[in-house]
């Protein structure tokens, strides 16, 4: 796990992001088609919808 830290602040260093945006992005990109099928099932994708968009 160090070398993923490391990778994510050096990610946040050279693209003006916060480590925190980079892991949400990656997330919110990612759980979606790892977890497709409990997300359809469960209707989940609304929990993605952005607050301003709800």
């Amino acid at each position: 796990m160090p070398n993923l830290d490391r990778l994510l602040k050096t990610l946040s260093g050279l693209s003006d992001q916060t480590v925190s945006s980079i892991v949400e992005d990656t997330l919110r990109d990612g759980l979606p088609q790892r977890y497709k099928g409990l997300m359809e099932t469960h209707n989940l994708g609304k929990l993605l919808e952005d607050e301003d968009e709800a």
